[in-house]
C-alpha cells in the first residue's frame, strides 16, 4: 500500500511540475479536463454499445423474407409442388413481431438448458406471404427466431398450395404452425 501511495504521489508531483513548467495550466485544470473527457468517452461508448447490440439482436422482416425466398428456391418439396422458379405472387406480406426479453417464470426457465437460453427469450417474427411457380400458387407461413450475429432459424415453416388446398409442413411441428386453418386468396 505504501508503494502504491508513493507511486501516486510521484506521478501527481511530476505531472504538476511538468504542467507548471510548460504553461500556466495547473494539475487541477488537467484533472478537470481529463475527467470531462473521460465522462464524454464513457457516454460515447455506452451509446455505441447500445445501438450495436440493438441491431445485433434485432430481426428485420426484409432480411428474413429474402432468406426465406432463397431457402424456398432450394427446397425440393416446394419446387415439386409449385415448379422451379419461385417468385412472389404479389406484394402481400404480413409480419408479427414478438419481442424477446428475460424469462422470469421458473417453470418456463426449467424447459431450457444452458444459462443464457434459460434466462433470455429471443425475438420472434411470424410472417406470411404469397408465392407462385409455373405449376401453382401458394402461401408460405413461418415463424423465425432470432439468435446472435444477426442470424435466425426457422421454428416453423409451412406451405399452403392454393390449387389443391394442401397444407405441407416444411419444417417444425404441426402444433407450432403460425396459422391454423385454410388460407384462401381471391
Amino acid at each position: 500500500i505504501g508503494g502504491a501511495g508513493l507511486a501516486i504521489y510521484l506521478i501527481l508531483r511530476t505531472g504538476y511540475q511538468t504542467a507548471s513548467f510548460f504553461s500556466g495550466v495547473t494539475i487541477w485544470d488537467g484533472l478537470k479536463v481529463g475527467f470531462l473527457l473521460g465522462c464524454f468517452s464513457g457516454a460515447a461508448i455506452v451509446v455505441v454499445c447500445y445501438f450495436t447490440s440493438r441491431s445485433f439482436l434485432s430481426l428485420r422482416p426484409e432480411v428474413v423474407y429474402r432468406g426465406m425466398m432463397r431457402a424456398l428456391q432450394r427446397d425440393p418439396i416446394v419446387t415439386k409442388k409449385l415448379g422451379a422458379p419461385i417468385k412472389p405472387l404479389s406484394e402481400f406480406r404480413a409480419y408479427t413481431f414478438i419481442p424477446g426479453g428475460i424469462r422470469t417464470d421458473p417453470e418456463e426457465r426449467a424447459k431450457y438448458q444452458g444459462f443464457f437460453t434459460r434466462w433470455y427469450r429471443p425475438n420472434r417474427l411470424q410472417m406470411m406471404f404469397t408465392v407462385k411457380g409455373p405449376q401453382g400458387r401458394g402461401v408460405i407461413s413461418a415463424e423465425v427466431e432470432g439468435s446472435f450475429s444477426s442470424q435466425f432459424y426457422y421454428v416453423h415453416k409451412a406451405l399452403d398450395v392454393l390449387e389443391t388446398e394442401e397444407h405441407i409442413v416444411l419444417q417444425g411441428r404441426e402444433d407450432k404452425q403460425v396459422y391454423k386453418g385454410r388460407i384462401v386468396l381471391r
